[in-house]
């Protein structure tokens, strides 16, 4: 193949007009493509030649060498192998990586392209890192929120998939921003799907749930999409550590009507009914939880440490008191890993009782029914002062008047002449 560089001098030389130039460079690069797309080593080599000589020729356009780079891109799909179409790419970003500022449209097209190539060979971390070199808060063009965002989210996915979870919320945070701006609902949506998959990466499982359970509420999901979010906020309160947030997700989820035929709804249940809940009923469910939900803390996993902690609150409605010893037994635990769990949690405020260590037992604080009645009459008198006292405060004139009939039949209940005849 003749020289490519005295080839584009020659164009250069002859020809003026950009669309002219354009059309005649193009013709090159169809020949390059035809000669050597079966040689993907000699075509990378003959398109780095070609698109070095349009660059660096001191007569090149701008508008011209733009518009070269942006269709040497597009012919960058199959039937081109993968590994020939990522040569070119990490080619063309190492030429135009000093004229960033320069080509910042046709270097996020190639990028795109060599990510979308990453992502079908799984390479996650490759694909994110490759998107994140795009310039989108640039001021040298304006990009639509919507693009950006959208891009922002793509990286995010990219990074939760390489298990890369501070990368990922770096990205949400940046979409965070945006949401007043987008138009598109469906953006939105996404936004908040991918925002509740990092905090279950997180381990804010309850967190998580509440955004879950959010998403099943959207009319834009599908219906399969709508029982996929219900199911992991489903798992995600099983997950959670017991607590007043996690008593009203297990409250809302389980009078949904929605979540009886997933899985763990048995579990759910018997966590709303304070029920014990045994490991056999366990295994079903654990089976379908993803990789970062099976990791362990202090030897157990997280669903076995919630169900145990569970477990401790539902047997302080049974017993005032218990050894450490039948307790590790009903919990299935030592009795050393029972006394620091219910330290820990009584600790937390979660348990409310205290250790005896000298005899190895734990006491549970229980309120009394009629307690709890005399408690619940002293709110409500509490509450009917006030009113009262709010009422005189804003019409001083009623309530005095009210006050006079009080006083007056009061003396007429207290007469001798009433004392009589009730005699």
């Amino acid at each position: 193949m003749a020289n490519l560089s005295e080839e584009v001098r020659a164009i250069y030389a002859n020809e003026t007009e950009h669309k002219v130039q354009f059309e005649r460079l193009r013709v090159i690069l169809n020949r390059v493509f035809q000669a050597y797309s079966n040689d993907p080593a000699q075509l990378t080599e003959h398109i780095s030649r070609l698109v070095d000589a349009v660059l660096t020729h001191e007569s090149s356009s701008m508008v011209t060498s733009r518009q070269f780079i942006s269709e040497v891109a597009t012919r960058l799909e199959p039937p081109l192998s993968h590994q020939c179409i990522k040569s070119i790419c990490t080619m063309l970003l190492s030429i135009l990586q000093s004229r960033a500022l320069a080509y910042e449209e046709q270097s996020a097209q190639i990028r795109f392209r060599l990510a979308d190539i990453l992502e079908q060979e799984r390479a996650y971390k490759e694909a994110s890192q490759t998107l994140a070199g795009i310039q989108l808060e640039s001021s040298q063009r304006f990009l639509p929120p919507d693009f950006k965002m959208n891009t922002y989210l793509r990286i995010a996915e990219l990074c939760i998939e390489a298990n890369n979870i501070d990368d990922a919320e770096a990205q949400i945070n940046r979409a965070s921003l945006l949401q007043n701006e987008v138009k598109d609902e469906s953006l939105i949506i996404k936004y908040k799907a991918i925002y509740a998959r990092v905090i279950d990466r997180r381990g804010k499982f309850i967190d998580a749930a509440q955004r879950y359970y959010e998403l099943s509420m959207k009319p834009g999901l599908t219906i399969s999409d709508k029982k996929d979010v219900l199911q992991s906020a489903v798992t995600c309160v099983v997950l959670a550590p017991p607590g007043p947030q996690r008593s009203r997700m297990l409250t809302t989820l389980v009078k949904d009507e929605r979540c009886q035929n997933l899985n763990g709804y048995s579990i759910l249940r018997s966590m709303y009914l304070d029920r014990l809940i045994k490991k056999e009923e366990l295994s079903e469910f654990e089976s379908h939880l993803s990789q970062h939900q099976k990791k362990e803390v202090d030897g157990s996993s997280v669903l076995q440490r919630s169900v145990v902690e569970h477990n401790m609150l539902a047997a302080s409605k049974l017993y005032a008191n218990i050894s450490f010893e039948s307790l590790g037994s009903l919990l299935g635990i030592t009795p050393e890993k029972a006394e620091r769990i219910a330290t820990q949690m009584i600790a937390s405020n979660r348990l409310h009782g205290s250790i005896d260590q000298l005899e190895q037992y734990l006491n549970f604080e229980t309120d009394s029914l009629l307690g709890k009645w005399e408690s619940e009459i002293e709110t409500i008198c509490e509450q009917a002062n006030l009113v009262a006292e709010m009422i005189a405060t804003q019409f001083p004139d009623w309530h005095l008047a009210r006050l006079s009939l009080q006083d007056v039949s009061d003396v007429n209940v207290q007469s001798p002449a009433n004392a009589a005849s009730m005699q």
